[in-house]
């Protein structure tokens, strides 16, 4: 059939159909190629774009490059000078330190009073109505009075608080004295325990008689000062309360602020050991920092925080320098409760909230006498 059909078609339009179909192929290659080239010539304005804009970058990152080249130099020299400021501040302070230690040292043991002092001391007493004479030296190696020089920069005022905070440890236990055994003056035997330098123990020496006073530190020089100066008797206390070996049993034994300083392990070993040292109806006062004292730390019925007090003086020769010993403790009342009464079922204790300075409380334990129902006052 299509060979027939090719016979009967005129040969002009065999030649006519060949260049039109010739034509229409050469037009599409001829618009192929126009796309082709317009996507070519597209193609390479990216390229060029593009390279411009890498161009443009890399010349940006140059720049910022040096800039921040400039800028880390500039800190380094600051970073250098500060290291050398620190370096000079340091070796002042080492000489600051050299010449407070040496003026230290040349200190006599016990602070002299002037006239100045013995004029705020005779203040003091008269501000407390205390009527009888006391001890008024001080020695130099009294942390306790150093806090109150640190903190009031003038030694007059330093006395008074530091006297001040004495007679309110003795206050206390005159009142307790008094409600257990009668208003007239006790005459048993009293333990100061952890004394330190004598701040409370020159007014019990004082009041009651040195010979009802015993006094014990675990620096031995604290305790050789007040045998010597108040003339009381005293023995040297241990780290570990097990090793204490004291024959003398003790109607009455004051604590203050030692439980306050010590971690969970010693804080019940110690009361342990202070209980065996009472009369069959002595009593036992120690004062602890409540939980509450602490502002993070009241979700635990004990907590230890190792910061020595005693390495802020650096140049005293017989501080404590250990922080895992001698920290300081935050307690609950239902955690001192239970380490008692595991003591001993049969102890009997109370609790006076801020007694102490208005900050630390205070308990009263006995096993075998009673807990007086008078009102204890600051």
């Amino acid at each position: 059939m299509f060979e027939f059909v090719r016979k009967c078609v005129p040969t002009r339009w065999k030649k006519s159909m060949r260049q039109y179909i010739h034509a229409v192929v050469q037009e599409s290659a001829v618009s192929s190629d126009s796309q082709g080239g317009e996507r070519i010539n597209h193609l390479q304005a990216h390229v060029e774009n593009m390279t411009n804009l890498l161009t443009s970058t890399a010349n940006n990152l140059n720049t910022v490059g040096a800039s921040l080249e400039s800028i880390h130099q500039t800190q380094t020299e600051q970073i250098d000078a500060l290291q050398h400021q620190v370096r000079q501040l340091q070796k002042t302070l080492e000489q600051v330190d050299i010449a407070s230690m040496l003026q230290y040292r040349f200190l006599p043991e016990v602070w002299p009073n002037d006239d100045a002092s013995k004029a705020m001391i005779a203040e003091f007493a008269k501000q407390y109505r205390v009527d009888f004479a006391f001890d008024d030296a001080i020695s130099k190696d009294d942390i306790m009075f150093l806090y109150s020089m640190a903190a009031y920069k003038d030694f007059n005022v330093a006395c008074h608080n530091y006297f001040t905070i004495g007679y309110n440890g003795f206050s206390i236990v005159k009142q307790f004295a008094n409600a257990l055994y009668g208003e007239g003056k006790f005459d048993g035997q009293i333990l100061d325990f952890a004394s330190g330098y004598g701040r409370v123990t020159r007014f019990l020496a004082a009041y009651y008689g040195a010979n009802h006073i015993t006094t014990s530190d675990i620096k031995n020089e604290a305790v050789e000062f007040q045998k010597q100066h108040l003339k009381v008797r005293g023995f040297t206390s241990v780290y570990e309360p097990a090793t204490l070996a004291v024959e003398d049993r003790f109607d009455l034994i004051f604590v203050g602020s030692l439980f306050s300083h010590l971690n969970e392990t010693l804080f019940a070993q110690w009361l342990d050991k202070l209980l065996s040292l009472l009369t069959p109806t002595g009593h036992l006062l120690f004062t602890v920092h409540d939980q509450t004292l602490h502002p993070t730390l009241q979700q635990s019925d004990f907590q230890f925080v190792e910061n020595n007090e005693d390495e802020k003086f650096n140049f005293v020769g017989n501080r404590i320098t250990s922080t895992s010993l001698y920290g300081i403790s935050f307690v609950s009342d239902a955690y001192v409760s239970n380490v008692l009464l595991k003591l001993n079922p049969a102890v009997k204790f109370k609790r006076y909230p801020k007694l102490f300075g208005g900050h630390q409380d205070l308990y009263l334990a006995t096993l075998g006498g009673d807990i007086p129902t008078a009102q204890i006052q600051a």
